[in-house]
């Protein structure tokens, strides 16, 4: 499938980037140099030139906002190939020229104000050409995994900027990217951080997430799925393995991880994940332990920095916050 952007002539302007200029990471004429520092930064990855190397230069700008990341690349006419997406959303726009790039929804043409959005553990590979300019936005995944969830939600693979659900969000970014004096703050104080990191992705859920397909939910589970939902429930303490828990259910491993994937559109683990996480809310709301780490363990989750960190992105606040909070 390919899909066009929106002509130049009617977008909302981002081409103007005096912000992140300010935020030089490099510049190279040597394609070896110009891929590791992009690796840096975002993962490592192949990159191949398509026009002859004397023309090449590669340049980069990036800003963090929290645990969001603002970009732009330059490098010529380029294949990049990446396997697997890891730990983030990638989201991609052209500032300038186009890419044709192959997602796993299939092939895209990124031009004007279409991008695309790819999710943790998808594939990326795309030609680039000579005078595109890349706006990348790196978003961590724990910074949206667990809005999203929230919400039964999922981003959509093709993004508009122009669209008017789109424009609120398009503004922040691109007050952020082209006001150097408002990425500079930003940049640099963690509370301003925080509160345009949650703007941003409050506003990219609210125009680009779709609801998370029904079809799986709506059919009857079979027994071997509701036999392991009913021992993970019994079990949240334990140190429980996902073999215990195909054992439990009687079926192999494959079968329970299929089941799941099928029915509950996520892992066993996952799924034994958010259960603790939930068990963990509801005695901090309920003031039942004497310690956020009493509820930690109590609830099977002994890693202290993960639950920390899960918690906050199932919840959108702290385990501490939930138990301080009145009720």
């Amino acid at each position: 499938m390919i899909i066009a952007g929106t002509k130049p002539d009617n977008l909302p302007r981002l081409s103007d980037q005096g912000g992140l200029r300010n935020f030089r990471v490099f510049d190279s004429c040597d394609v070896d140099e110009t891929r590791e520092r992009i690796a840096q930064i975002m993962q490592p990855h192949v990159l191949r030139p398509l026009a002859p190397l004397a023309r090449h230069r590669g340049c980069m700008n990036y800003a963090s906002i929290g645990r969001v990341g603002l970009g732009t690349i330059r490098f010529g006419r380029m294949l990049v190939d990446v396997e697997s997406i890891s730990g983030y959303h990638l989201l991609v726009f052209c500032l300038s020229g186009h890419a044709r790039l192959a997602l796993a929804t299939g092939e895209v043409i990124v031009q004007g104000s279409r991008g695309v959005c790819v999710a943790p553990g998808e594939p990326f590979r795309g030609e680039f050409s000579e005078d595109c300019e890349q706006l990348v936005i790196k978003i961590e995944r724990g910074a949206l995994d667990g809005l999203l969830e929230r919400r039964r939600l999922r981003l959509k693979s093709t993004l508009d900027f122009a669209s008017p659900t789109a424009l609120p969000w398009t503004n922040v970014i691109r007050t952020l990217t082209s006001d150097p004096n408002a990425l500079f703050l930003v940049h640099n104080d963690r509370q301003i951080a925080a509160s345009y990191e949650r703007l941003l992705l409050n506003l990219l859920v609210a125009s680009e997430g779709i609801p998370l397909s029904s079809s799986r939910n709506s059919l009857i589970a079979p027994f071997s799925v509701r036999r392991a939902e009913d021992f993970m429930r019994s079990n949240l303490a334990y140190p429980i393995r996902l073999p215990d828990i195909a054992e439990a259910a009687k079926v192999p491993v494959r079968t329970l991880l299929d089941g799941f994937q099928r029915f509950r559109d996520q892992s066993p683990m996952q799924f034994l994940r958010n259960l603790r996480l939930d068990h963990a809310r509801s005695l901090l709301e309920r003031d039942r332990c004497d310690s956020v780490t009493q509820v930690a363990l109590e609830s099977g989750l002994t890693h202290l920095g993960r639950f920390a960190r899960d918690y906050r992105s199932r919840f959108g606040e702290t385990p501490s916050d939930t138990r301080s909070s009145p009720r």
